[in-house]
C-alpha cells in the first residue's frame, strides 16, 4: 500500500511533553526563522491541496476536541493570521479545503443546538472567564 501524502492522524491530548498546539502538522516553530501558525507546503495540484486542507482541519478540530479550554480562544484566528490569501496558486487549495470542511462541521454541529441560544449562553460563560480572570489579577501592582 502507497504511503499517504497526509500528515499521520492523532490526537491531541495534553501533555508535559510537547505542547499540543505546536504538534498540529501546519504549525512551524522552526529553530531559526519565524514561527508560522499556517505552514502548508507548495502543491501542483489544487484538489490534492484542498484535500490536504481538509487533513489539517480534521487536525484542528481533534485539537479542540482534545483540548476542549481552547475552544473560544481565537485560534482559528491566530492560524488565518498567519495564511497568505493573496496566493493565487494551487497551494491555495490547502486554506480552501481547511475551510470549506470546517464549515461543513460547523453546519453538522450549528444543527444540534438552538444558536441564537447558545449565544445567550456563550456571554454568561465569558462573562464568568473574565470575572473570574479579573479576581486572580492584582492590578493595582
Amino acid at each position: 500500500m502507497a504511503k499517504s501524502p497526509f500528515p499521520p492522524r492523532r490526537s491531541y491530548t495534553p501533555s508535559s511533553v510537547s505542547p499540543p498546539f505546536f504538534a498540529l502538522p501546519f504549525v512551524s516553530r522552526p529553530k531559526n526563522g519565524p514561527p508560522s501558525n499556517w505552514c502548508a507546503p507548495r502543491m501542483h495540484d489544487f484538489d490534492e491541496a484542498c484535500a490536504l486542507g481538509r487533513e489539517y482541519a480534521g487536525h484542528v478540530l481533534q485539537y479542540l476536541k482534545d483540548n476542549p479550554d481552547a475552544v473560544g480562544s481565537n485560534l482559528l484566528g491566530h492560524i488565518a493570521k498567519y495564511i497568505d490569501f493573496s496566493d493565487k496558486s494551487e497551494t491555495s487549495g490547502c486554506w480552501v479545503g481547511f475551510f470549506s470542511y470546517l464549515e461543513r462541521v460547523l453546519h453538522h454541529g450549528a444543527c444540534t443546538i438552538e444558536i441564537f441560544a447558545d449565544i445567550d449562553a456563550a456571554y454568561v460563560h465569558y462573562a464568568r472567564s473574565h470575572a473570574s480572570v479579573e479576581e486572580g489579577l492584582d492590578i493595582n501592582g
